[in-house]
C-alpha cells in the first residue's frame, strides 16, 4: 500500500483559513449567545425590581409602660408591655397619617409579635383601614425588638453603661442579643418579605412594617450599606415616627428605595467629633445632620467643615484636623499633613450636571403649579444634592426664603383644580429644610405665617398644617423656635377655630418644648378654646416644676377646704354641723 501524497502548502494555507474561520464563528457565536444571557438576566432583574412595593413604610410602635416606666422591665417581661394611653392615641395618630400617604391602595401589615406593636397595628388598622385594603397582617418574629436577656437583677443599669462603652452594634447582653445579632435577621425578613411579595403577587401595593426603634435602624442600614460608626450616629425614632421608603427606578440599586421626607419623618443624626483649629486647640463637638453629608462621609472633610461652621458659627478655614471616631484610634491616625494632603487630592470641585441657581428657581415656581408628587420629588432631591455644596447649600437657603416671601409671584391653587397641593408640598418642604437651618428659621417662619399666609383664602389652613405636620412634631427644635413658631402662629387668630379643630387632638403627643410652647401661646385666647384645649393647657401647668417645698394656696381645692373650714366654724355656732371633707 502506498503512502499518501505530501500535503502542498496551499493545502495547508488553505486549511488554516478555514480553521481560522471556523474559529472565528465559534467565537462570535459564544460572545453572542453572552451577551443575549447578560441582556436576559438584565431585562429580569429590571421587571423584578419593577414589582417591588411602591413604598414600604416603617412605623414604631406607639409610648409603651416600660417607656413611661424604666423599672418595669425588672417585673414583667418586654415582650408583654403594653400602649399606655398616650400611646394609644398616638397609634390612631399614625395609622391616619400612614392613610394618607398609601390613600386607597392595598395595604401588607408586617408586625413585630411583641404586645406594644401588636396593639399599635391595631389601632392603626381599627381607625384608619378599610377592611378591603388590608391584604394581610403577618406577624413576624425576626423584627422583634433585640433580646435584652433576664433583666430581673440590679445589674442592668451597669450593663447598659457598658454597652454604651462598646456601642450598640457590638455590646451583646448576657443571655440576650447584640446589634449585630439582630441586624442578621432582620437582613433575613427582608429578603424573605421581599421574595414573597413577588411570588404571591397579592395586590398589595405598600408594605407597613410596625416594629421598633433599633429594628427600624438597622432595616435602613442593611438597606442603605451604612457602616457600624454610622449607624451609631443615628437617632432612635420618636413612638410612632414613620420613615416612608419610596421606590425609585432610576436608581440603579438593587432595592431602589429613597427616604421620601415630604410623606414621613426626617431620619435625624449626629456625631461625635474631635474638631483641631489652626492654633492646634481641640474641641469635642457634636455635629447633627451627619446623614446629610454624602457618602464616604468621613472623607468630605470640605462639606463637614462647613457643616461645622454652619452650626457653631466659626470660619472653615480655622479647622485643621476631625477626628470622626472622637480619639478611639488616636495611635493609628494619620498625621495631620498628610490627612490635609489627601483631603486637597480629592476634587471638591461641584459637579457640572448639578443645576444652576436660575434653573432652580424656575423648577421651583413650575412645580407650585403642580398637583405631581413626582415633581416634588424631583424638587427635594435637587435641593438635597445642591445642599453637600456649601455655596449651593447657601444659595438653596436665599431661594427658599424668596420664594416664600413671594417675590417671584403669589403662591395660588393650581387655576384648573383648585387644590393647593403645590403650595401644601412647597410649605412641607420649606419646614423639613429649616429644622437643620436655624440661621434661617425665624425669618422662613415669619415669611411662612405672614407673607404666604396671605396669599390666598385657603393658604392659612395649609400653613397650619405644614408646622404641626413638619415643624412642632421634630423633636430637634429648641424652646425658643417652638414659642417663635406658635407666637405667629396665635397672632392669626381668625383661624384658632381651624387650629382647634383640626389639630388639638394632636397637642398632647407633641415633643416637650412644642407643648411648653404652645400651652403657654393659647393663654391670651384661653376664651375661645374648647375643653380639649383647656385641658391640654391644664396638664402642662401642672407639669410645670416648682421650688422644692412650696404649698399651692390658691388652688381651686385649697380655697374650697378653707371655706368649708370656715362655713363648719359658723355651723357650729348656730348649732349647725357640717362635713368638712370635700367629696
Amino acid at each position: 500500500m502506498s503512502a499518501p501524497p505530501p500535503l502542498h502548502r496551499r493545502h495547508l494555507l488553505l486549511c488554516g483559513v478555514l480553521g481560522g474561520a471556523s474559529g472565528l464563528l465559534a467565537a462570535y457565536g459564544l460572545n453572542a449567545y453572552r451577551d443575549r444571557g447578560v441582556e436576559v438576566l438584565r431585562r429580569y432583574a429590571e421587571a423584578r425590581r419593577e414589582k417591588l412595593p411602591l413604598k414600604i413604610i416603617l412605623v414604631r410602635h406607639g409610648q409603651s409602660e416600660g417607656n413611661l416606666d424604666k423599672t418595669l422591665f425588672k417585673t414583667k417581661g418586654d415582650n408583654l408591655m403594653e400602649l399606655t394611653e398616650l400611646g394609644s392615641r398616638q397609634a390612631v395618630a399614625v395609622g391616619k397619617r400612614v392613610k394618607k400617604v398609601v390613600h386607597d391602595e392595598k395595604v401588607h401589615f408586617y408586625v413585630s409579635p411583641f404586645q406594644r406593636t401588636l396593639q399599635t397595628a391595631r389601632n392603626m388598622i381599627f381607625s384608619a383601614f378599610d377592611p378591603y385594603q388590608v391584604v394581610d397582617v403577618s406577624v413576624d418574629p425576626r423584627i422583634r425588638e433585640q433580646e435584652f436577656g433576664n433583666l430581673q437583677g440590679d445589674n442592668f443599669v451597669g450593663l447598659r453603661q457598658e454597652s454604651t462603652k462598646i456601642r450598640r452594634f457590638w455590646y451583646r447582653f448576657p443571655t440576650g442579643e447584640s446589634g449585630a445579632d439582630v441586624y442578621d435577621r432582620t437582613r433575613q425578613w427582608w429578603d424573605s418579605m421581599m421574595d414573597r411579595h413577588l411570588m404571591e403577587q397579592s395586590g398589595a401595593s405598600s408594605i407597613i412594617v410596625v416594629t421598633h426603634g433599633l429594628t427600624m435602624r438597622l432595616i435602613l442600614m442593611q438597606l442603605f450599606h451604612w457602616s457600624p460608626n454610622t449607624f451609631h450616629t443615628v437617632w432612635n425614632p420618636d413612638n410612632c415616627a414613620m420613615y416612608v421608603l419610596q421606590k425609585n427606578m432610576s436608581s440603579s440599586a438593587h432595592y431602589p428605595y429613597f427616604v421620601d421626607e415630604a410623606e414621613g419623618d426626617r431620619i435625624m443624626s449626629s456625631i461625635d467629633l474631635v474638631v483641631t483649629f489652626q492654633d492646634n486647640s481641640t474641641k469635642q463637638l457634636t455635629m447633627v445632620d451627619y446623614l446629610s453629608i454624602p457618602p464616604p462621609r468621613t472623607l468630605q472633610l470640605p462639606a463637614v467643615k462647613q457643616l461645622l461652621a454652619e452650626q457653631f458659627g466659626f470660619d472653615p478655614l480655622d479647622i485643621k484636623g476631625i477626628d470622626f471616631y472622637n480619639g478611639i484610634f488616636q495611635r493609628f491616625k494619620l498625621p495631620p499633613s498628610i490627612q490635609d494632603v489627601a483631603a486637597t487630592a480629592r476634587p471638591s470641585c461641584e459637579p457640572a450636571g448639578l443645576p444652576h441657581t436660575d434653573q432652580v428657581r424656575g423648577m421651583i415656581s413650575s412645580a407650585l403649579h403642580t398637583a405631581d408628587g413626582k415633581v416634588w420629588r424631583v424638587v427635594q432631591k435637587v435641593i438635597d444634592r445642591r445642599e453637600a455644596w456649601p455655596r449651593l447649600a447657601k444659595e438653596n437657603a436665599g431661594m427658599l426664603l424668596v420664594a416664600a416671601q413671594g417675590a417671584h409671584g403669589s403662591i395660588r391653587a393650581t387655576p384648573h383644580t383648585g387644590f393647593f397641593w403645590g403650595s401644601r408640598d412647597f410649605l412641607y418642604l420649606v419646614c423639613r429644610y429649616i429644622r437643620a437651618r436655624p440661621e434661617i428659621f425665624d425669618a422662613m417662619v415669619t415669611a411662612m405665617f405672614e407673607e404666604v399666609y396671605s396669599m390666598d383664602p385657603e393658604l392659612p389652613a395649609e400653613v397650619i398644617d405644614a408646622v404641626f405636620k413638619e415643624l412642632l412634631v421634630h423633636e430637634g427644635l429648641t424652646f425658643a423656635q417652638c414659642e417663635h413658631v406658635i407666637d405667629k402662629l396665635m397672632q392669626r387668630g381668625e383661624q384658632i377655630e381651624y387650629l382647634f379643630h383640626e389639630w388639638s387632638g394632636v397637642f398632647p403627643a407633641l415633643p416637650a418644648a412644642a407643648r411648653q410652647a404652645l400651652a403657654k401661646g393659647l393663654l391670651p385666647s384661653v376664651g375661645r378654646c374648647p375643653h380639649a384645649a383647656l385641658d391640654f393647657v391644664l396638664k402642662e401647668l401642672d407639669a410645670l416644676p416648682q421650688p422644692e417645698g412650696h404649698r399651692n394656696d390658691f388652688s381651686i381645692d385649697s380655697t374650697v377646704n378653707r371655706l368649708v373650714t370656715v362655713s363648719s366654724r359658723v355651723c357650729r355656732r348656730t348649732h349647725f354641723s357640717v362635713s368638712s371633707k370635700v367629696e
